[in-house]
């Protein structure tokens, strides 16, 4: 009797130590957005993130961004104007932002740059779903291809109204500001190469 019943019960979902215990430690490494700012310098509040143009390198009209704050508690705004590069340093992956992260993300900033991208290996760093503002690394993508869809159209509705963040209360001025801006739907590919390795290990040696 007992074992018949064994053998008919649903099986449970495994649920990783780290997930179930607090205190527990992941099998990976996590790092936090200053973490990661500090070892790969650049933007740091978009998806697709432009490195700091070279400061003897940039000319005097070159495009200029304030940098962001890293800090998740407060980002400040005041922060010294920084020369921006073309070239994406890295690629941020928030959770429950995207559809079907990492192979396709969307993005409202940075678009003229992507096809200045196309085939260049970027790390890309996805949030733990589990612990809040930190980061896992995941490896080096590659920007295959990308669509732009008008603010406004049906695509952006739909996108917009699928992703999970879009769940918590916003102001009617952030769904005008959402719905209204043309957005970019971007394919990427995993690019294998180990001898690009975890760059965040590179600069911790």
């Amino acid at each position: 009797m007992t074992d018949t019943a064994t053998k008919g019960s649903a099986p449970q979902k495994y649920v990783p130590r780290f997930k179930r215990d607090a205190n527990a430690v992941p099998s990976f490494r996590l790092y936090t957005q200053r973490d990661i700012a500090e070892a790969i310098p650049g933007e740091a509040s978009h998806t697709f993130n432009r490195a700091f143009a070279p400061v003897d390198d940039t000319p005097a009209d070159e495009e200029t961004c304030t940098a962001v704050s890293v800090d998740t508690a407060a980002a400040s705004h005041d922060a010294p104007a920084r020369p921006l590069a073309d070239e994406f340093c890295r690629i941020m992956v928030h959770d429950r932002a995207h559809l079907a992260p990492p192979k396709e993300l969307w993005t409202r900033h940075n678009i003229a740059q992507l096809d200045a991208n196309v085939g260049r290996p970027v790390p890309l760093f996805q949030e733990s779903s589990a612990r809040r503002h930190t980061f896992e690394f995941v490896g080096w993508y590659r920007v295959m291809r990308w669509g732009l869809c008008k603010g406004g159209s049906t695509a952006v509705q739909a996108f917009v109204a699928r992703r999970k963040v879009s769940q918590v209360d916003k102001s009617r001025e952030y769904w005008v500001g959402v719905l209204g801006q043309d957005w970019a739907r971007v394919e990427l590919e995993r690019v294998e190469d180990a001898s690009l390795g975890n760059p965040m290990e590179r600069r911790a040696s």
